[in-house]
């Protein structure tokens, strides 16, 4: 939106050089925000300061300290003095000096921290309170103008003068300063005062330091401290205290860029006790701004609102203790220590409120420059903040984004943890210096908190004081210089070596530099020997890096050790360092040697400190991995894997054997160029029907071109002797295994059955190998072996039998499309087989083809096929549109799903039908051999049977839903409640309900139920018209709603039986009972073949419950009933086609197999009277309406069944609920 302003212009007439000029010194907004109207008083400050520029006028003198202070000497802790005196006088006006009892000529810890106070604030590095040369020319400069002083508070306020401008810092009042308000006992960065400050559009503005007057009636102890805040809230440098002159001068730098302005706040932090204060009513006044040498134009005094102490709203408090994570003494670390935990500090919360964390300040007091302290982070918790370092490299600050709320109560861990990267012989000390470094918001009443701790008096290392800076005084850390620690290293590991080779790796070393790099001038090697070889017989010893570039040598052992004198240096990190030596033939199979250095023997300094530095540890001599002289040595033998097994003709690069050598004794590598390997075949088996024998290191081909073996088949014998030329040497690492695979193409004229294993045969000239670098022959060891036998087939073959995946029956709505009937699973032997056609077959006993528009065919979620039924024809074939490959000796599933056809009230014929997809004797499939080609056909096995899937217009969900109360006794007790709700595709109507309920005793009983239907959750809107939706209740367990009988409680009807034991069931008199309370909807006269039924509409639930009186009588205890819905076991039953009189007279004339499946009429099912004259698989009976839409004949329709099969219906009926006492 846009907001429009309607500004009333005040012109003031101005002398200029006898000029009159007309100055617009105010401005009304018709309507505007706090925002518009600081923009527009900025705008305005603007104007005048143009305006002021023209005048002349000289610029208003900035708060000064008193007479000025001769200096002779430098000045630190421990000196006296009326120079002493002087300086304190000076910080005291300055504000940086606050101790309550004034000067007193002794330069002590106080002295020290307001001296590094002043030099931070005044661009003195470093800032760590010795008051030099350094510091003496800059307190010149700083105090060679005194300024003048403002008018004591009390005295009439001057008029408004308007200040000289030039080039500089415009100064203005917002239009709303902080409202008045409360200020309870240690409140923090209570706002006070805001003003407008705005550069000049030439160049950036520092604001030297802002005056600041107390002004009403109220006392200077009640201020704690007076501190600035930026825009973001943000402190700017530190807080003062008021002198006893009613001010107080913040002197910390503010730099206002070029162009902008920026609002700041002069806040307060109350006193701890306001006692004596309560109801006093205080205000601060800015009095005057230095901006250096930039001009400031502005009005003042800028007054805020009063504010009232008050001494009985008690806000939140935080008392700060020792962090768990302090280091708890001053420590030494080396350059290059990292993570370390420089201090830490436990914030626990009081009782009165839950508090945010919003900022905390570390104040580095140590003689550390920044640069020798990296990863500054504060651990808050268990989450790190990285911190924020201040123009000066003093302060390190963390800015919760996201404040850090802790409970009343609770407390928090502030961890500061560094990297110590330089800096040897300084220190670091992070302490805190005022209270007010530690911002705390409450979250009740929004105060910020002034956190406490300590005692009074200046803290010691790792404490903290009440009433004195630093608040906390933090352990210091001195910095050391590098280090270097040596230990043997595993880059090479203890292992055999040769004599009479060059540069042979002999051992490793670690040397783990920290802090800074290391320059070595000497080191010395020694050696350990067993056996026949000395030093003497060692030369050219060296040293590399990791890199392999040489460091030290080479040089010969003299005096039984090699004292290099090469200079290198180690960079910071674990640096692993390798000695090669050459051994000559003095050595002797089994002689050891080992190098190891004294880290007392070693000359070293840090290459940034220049300080010499002892490596570690001392006087310990650090030694490799020993070695041992062994000559060189292989091992040859065939493995056992692959393991024996078909493999079918025509194959290429079949695995037939893998090959061991094995070089683990060796002394050195071991070249392999050629090895003769042995076929054994089977009386009936053709050497040569093998060809293309290639031997393979990984996926490296080892000989190749001319040298590819064709196996020539020898006139006699069943062994043939065959060498492979390395094209591609081998060589086997000493001290490893190699495993080779020897891989040949089968003729597709192969003998069938026919047998081949591939091994070796052990003799000296089988081989030809030698020392990979010495050259020396090697007598190696064969192991011979027949290897793995191969049979070859003409063909493999493939089976196909039913998997676990294949669907559960179930009911299935009509017009659904991909449903999955049957999962097959087929299993390759001897080679993969690639499946091309699949004829299947269904139920014809229970469904026809016009029950399913076509089955499709499933790898995966891949489809690969259809098939359809042509007319009445009982088969169909589906040839694979994709391949469908089975892996050989592996399986694969094929899924198949079908698409349904549709029921509606002219389609009669497909309701209730009960289709499945099977995969029988008459069935089949084709395939084609992967690797041979032949056209393979299904190995005889088992008929697979799918489960039978009967179709529904729409299918019922049935859900239980837990009732208010399951004590006894009630009196119309909500027994049980569930809901049913229809598939979007089509109502349901419902005929019965079957509960069973049973008594633990004879004391506990249930009488007078009711089942109530309503159309929502809560149970309270009825659903149909009648409710309880029967015209007579039932009486006990045992009973239908259709009995006859007077009293209700005598023997039930034929309808309502035990499930217990198929016989009429009746409450019991003894030991408690069972029954079955039987529920028709709402019949006018009591018979089982009334029309009536409840309708459930498409896609909507119905809310049902059971209520019964439950009675406990007498005191007993122990006693419950149980109630539950009942479902059925199985579909129901009947004679199919009824003929004889018996037959119809037990109600089976209302089912028709031949036409309508399984579905029957209501009567019939819900009587379930099979042949036997037993009523089961009748207690849930329910119709999907597929050939009537009117419940007034829908119950005379074949359109009827149980609750077999029903989603969320189990046969063994839904959960019970137990009412007890």
């Amino acid at each position: 939106m846009s907001i429009k302003f309607r500004v009333v212009t005040v012109l003031s007439t101005i002398a200029i050089s006898g000029a009159a000029v007309l100055v617009p010194i105010a401005a009304v907004a018709d309507h505007t925000t706090a925002h518009t109207i600081e923009q527009l008083s900025a705008q305005i400050a603007a104007l005048q300061a143009q305006l002021l520029a023209l005048s002349g006028a000289p610029a208003a003198p900035a708060a000064g300290a008193g007479a000025k202070c001769s200096f002779t000497r430098a000045l630190t802790v421990g000196s006296r003095g009326d120079d002493v005196t002087c300086l304190q006088n000076y910080l005291t006006g300055t504000g940086h000096f606050t101790y309550s009892g004034g000067a007193t000529g002794y330069f002590g810890g106080v002295t020290k921290a307001a001296v590094a106070a002043w030099q931070a604030a005044n661009g003195v590095s470093p800032a760590v309170g010795y008051f030099g040369p350094i510091s003496r020319a800059k307190y010149d400069s700083v105090v060679a103008a005194a300024p003048a002083v403002p008018a004591a508070p009390g005295a009439p306020a001057a008029p408004a003068v308007s200040v000289a401008v030039g080039s500089g810092l415009t100064v203005t009042s917002p239009a709303e300063q902080p409202v008045a308000t409360l200020v309870p006992q240690s409140a923090s960065r209570v706002p006070f005062v805001k003003m407008i400050l705005t550069a000049s559009a030439d160049g950036d503005v520092t604001v030297k330091n802002v005056v600041v007057e107390r002004r009403g009636l109220a006392d200077d102890a009640a201020f704690d401290g007076i501190l600035l805040l930026d825009e973001d809230g943000t402190q700017i440098g530190n807080s003062k205290t008021l002198t006893s002159e009613h001010k107080a001068t913040l002197t910390d730098g503010l730099v206002v860029k070029a162009g902008t302005s920026k609002t700041v706040t002069i806040a307060v932090n109350s006193a701890s006790s306001l006692t004596n204060q309560t109801g006093q009513v205080g205000r601060l006044t800015v009095l005057s701004i230095d901006a250096g040498t930039s001009k400031v134009n502005g009005t003042f005094p800028i007054d805020g609102n009063g504010m009232t102490f008050n001494n009985t709203l008690t806000i939140g408090s935080v008392t700060m203790t020792i962090g768990s994570l302090d280091p708890g003494a001053a420590n030494t670390k080396n350059v290059g220590t990292v993570g370390y935990y420089a201090a830490s500090v436990k914030a626990s919360v009081g009782s009165a409120e839950d508090v945010d964390f919003r900022q905390i300040r570390f104040n580095q007091a140590g003689s550390a420059a920044k640069s020798d302290l990296k990863n500054v982070v504060v651990k808050a918790g268990d989450k790190e903040y990285p911190t924020e370092l201040s123009s000066d490299g003093k302060y390190y600050i963390v800015k919760f984004t996201e404040p850090i709320k802790v409970i009343k109560g609770g407390n928090i861990d502030l961890s500061v943890k560094i990297d110590v990267v330089d800096g040897s012989g300084r220190t670091f000390d992070f302490d805190i210096l005022k209270k007010a470094d530690i911002v705390v918001q409450g979250r009740l009443y929004g105060y910020h908190i002034v956190v406490g701790g300590g005692s009074s008096g200046t803290a010691g290392a790792g404490a903290f004081s009440s009433n004195q800076e630093p608040f906390f005084n933090a352990y210091a850390g001195t910095i050391d210089k590098g280090s270097v620690l040596l230990s043997s290293s595993n880059k090479i590991a203890s292992g055999n070596i040769p004599v009479e080779v060059s540069d042979i790796e002999i051992g490793a070393l670690t040397f783990d530099v920290k802090g800074e790099p290391i320059q070595f001038t000497a080191i010395d090697l020694n050696f350990t020997f067993t056996g026949n070889g000395t030093s003497t017989d060692v030369t050219s010893v060296s040293l590399y890096d990791s890199k392999g570039g040489i460091v030290a040598g080479p040089k010969d052992p003299a005096s039984g050790k090699v004292a290099w004198t090469d200079t290198w240096t180690a960079p910071v990190g674990a640096n692993v360092y390798i000695v090669k030596a050459k051994l000559d033939s003095s050595f002797v199979a089994d002689d050891t040697i080992r190098v190891g250095v004294n880290p007392s023997n070693t000359t070293a300094k840090g290459t940034i400190t220049g300080l010499t530095i002892s490596a570690t540890p001392a006087s310990t001599l650090v030694q490799a991995n020993g070695q041992t002289v062994k000559p060189a040595a292989l091992k040859v033998s065939v493995n056992d894997t692959p393991f024996a097994q078909n493999v079918v003709k025509g194959v290429n690069g079949y695995h037939f054997a893998t090959y061991i050598f094995d070089a683990v004794a060796s002394g050195e590598d071991v070249r392999v160029t050629s090895i003769q390997l042995r076929d054994t075949a089977s009386a009936n088996g053709v050497f040569d029907e093998l060809n293309s024998c290639i031997l393979y290191d990984g996926a490296t081909q080892l000989n190749s071109g001319s040298d590819v073996v064709n196996p020539d088949d020898p006139s006699t014998g069943t062994t043939d002797d065959t060498t492979f030329t390395l094209t591609t040497n081998l060589v086997v690492p000493k001290g490893t295994i190699k495993k080779v695979d020897l891989k040949c193409n089968i003729s597709s004229s192969a003998t069938a059955n026919s047998t081949h294993s591939w091994g070796t045969n052990a003799g000296a000239s089988n081989i030809g190998s030698s020392g990979a670098k010495t050259g020396v022959s090697i007598t190696e060891s064969i192991t011979t072996g027949t290897g793995s036998l191969m049979t070859i087939k003409s063909a493999g073959s493939f089976s196909v039998t039913k998997d676990g995946a294949t669907p559960s029956a179930a009911l299935v709505l009509s017009g659904k499309t991909d449903v999955p009937m049957l999962a097959l699973k087929y299993s390759a032997v001897d080679e993969a087989v690639n499946i091309t056609d699949v004829t299947l077959t269904f139920a014809s006993t229970t469904a026809s083809s016009s029950d399913f528009t076509k089955v499709s065919l499933w790898d995966g979620a891949t489809k690969i096929g259809e098939a359809v039924w042509a007319g009445t024809a009982q088969f169909a074939t589906s040839t694979l549109s994709a391949p469908f490959v089975v892996p050989k000796d592996g399986d694969k599933i094929l899924t198949v799903k079908a698409d349904v056809g549709t029921i509606s009230v002219t389609a009669s014929t497909t309701a209730g039908r009960i289709l499945s997809i099977n995969y029988d004797t008459n069935s089949s499939s084709t395939g084609t051999g992967v690797s041979s080609g032949a056209r393979l056909g299904q190995a005889s096995g088992p008929s697979v049977q799918g489960n039978g899937m009967q179709i529904m217009k729409s299918i019922p969900t049935i859900e239980k839903i837990a009732v208010p109360s399951t004590t006894l006794p009630q009196t119309a007790a909500v027994m049980y409640r569930f809901k049913v709700t229809a598939d979007a595709a089509g109502p349901i109507a419902l005929y019965k309900f079957t509960f069973l309920v049973s008594s633990s005793t004879v004391s506990a009983t249930s009488s007078n139920f009711n089942v109530y239907g309503y159309t929502d959750s809560g149970f309270s809107v009825k659903a149909y018209d009648n409710n309880p939706l029967h015209s007579s209740n039932v009486d006990c367990a045992g009973s239908s709603n259709l009995d006859n009988d007077t009293n209700g409680c005598n023997v039930a009807t034929t309808a309502v039986t035990s499930t217990a034991s198929n016989t009429p069931a009746a409450p019991s008199t003894a030991g408690g009972g069972t029954g079955e309370v039987v529920w028709f909807f709402g019949p006018v006269a009591n018979l089982a073949s009334t029309t009536e039924a409840i309708v459930v509409p498409a896609g909507a639930t119905r809310y049902f419950e059971l209520r019964g009186d439950i009675t406990n009588p007498g005191s007993g205890t122990g006693n419950s009933i149980t109630v539950q819905l009942e479902g059925d076991a199985a579909r129901p039953a009947h004679v199919a086609n009824p003929s004889t009189t018996a037959d119809q007279a037990l109600g089976n004339t209302g089912c028709h197999d031949s036409g309508r499946g399984k579905l029957c009429t209501a009567a019939t099912v819900a009587l379930g009277i099979d042949s036997g004259n037993a009523a089961i698989h009748n207690d849930f009976v329910w119709s999907a309406m597929s050939t009537s839409t009117t419940i007034s004949t829908a119950t005379s329709t074949t359109d009827w069944t149980n609750g077999f099969l029903v989603p969320g219906l189990p046969s063994t009926n839904l959960s019970s609920n137990v009412f007890s006492n």
